[in-house]
Parts: C-alpha cells; structure tokens; sequence
C-alpha cells in the first residue's frame, strides 16, 4: 500500500475518533445535568451513523401510543399529523406499545372518521382515526413504504 494513501487513512481515522470523543462529551454534559437526549448520532441528517435514540409516542385519536427506540416511522410525522391512519399496538402494563402504523389514503378528504379502537382475541389493539399529535426524534423517508413492520408481536424485532 502507498504510504500516502496509508497516511490518509490513518489520518481520517483519528479524525473520526476525534469527533466521535468530541460528540460524546456533548452527550455526557448533557445527561449529567438531566437534559432529555433524544438522538446520539454522527453526522448532519442524513446521519452517517445513529448509534441511539430514544422513544417516542403518537396520539391516535385519544389513544396515546408508545413509539419504541430505535424505531423509525414509515412516513414523515409532521406531514402526517391530522391524517388518518391504521396503527397495531400490544399492552405492556399500563402502555400500548407501537407495533405497526400505515397511512390510510382516502379518496373522500372532508370527512373524518371517529377513532376506533378494537382489541382482538390475540392480544393486538387495533386503532384507526386522526394521528392528532407526535413526538419522535426521528422520522424515516416518507417514499418508504405505506406500511411496515416495526416490531414482532412476541416483542422481538
């Protein structure tokens, strides 16, 4: 290997080390005085690397929904919120945890259905109404598709 492109390497290398240190101690100072961090990442969007985020929530209709870490959307929250959509939620104590959402594209816009929400025999709460409000840290690339597959029902990915 030349050793200018051995140099180079080396160089990028500590460089990156560096800025990974760096951002770390944005993190620590931050946790040490009780500040939320919502996403560790290197990179502006789109990030190079996500090493954490934390959880968020989603309100269909009255519903409120906990969005798990890690977890990206399969559409841009801020342009969703007042759309309709189709969620599958499990119970953990007193939560419901987020297992799958999509978008339900209507043809007829003005009228806004009232929020269901139905528990079936396998344990799956299914909700359908207005996204009324959300908080992630993160939203995935809305031309994903409409619907995906966040987490399994026995709480494995």
């Amino acid at each position: 290997m030349d050793i200018s492109v051995l140099g180079s390497l080396v160089f990028i290398l500590v460089l990156v080390g560096m800025i990974l240190v760096h951002e770390i101690g944005h993190f620590a100072a931050a946790r040490l005085f009780k500040i939320d961090v919502e996403e560790f990442g290197i990179g502006l969007p789109p990030r190079l690397a996500r090493l954490w985020r934390s959880k968020g929530w989603l309100v269909i209709g009255q519903t409120r929904l906990t969005i798990p870490a890690n977890t990206d959307l399969p559409f841009d929250g801020i342009q969703a919120r007042g759309q309709i959509v189709q969620a599958e939620a499990v119970r953990s104590g007193n939560e419901l945890i987020l297992c799958a959402i999509k978008l339900v594209t209507s043809e007829n816009s003005v009228a806004v259905p009232a929020p269901t929400a139905s528990e079936g025999t396998d344990g799956v709460v299914r909700l359908h109404g207005p996204l009324n409000e959300i908080h992630a840290s993160t939203y995935s690339d809305p031309e994903l598709a409409a619907a995906r597959r966040i987490c399994a029902l026995d709480g494995r990915r």
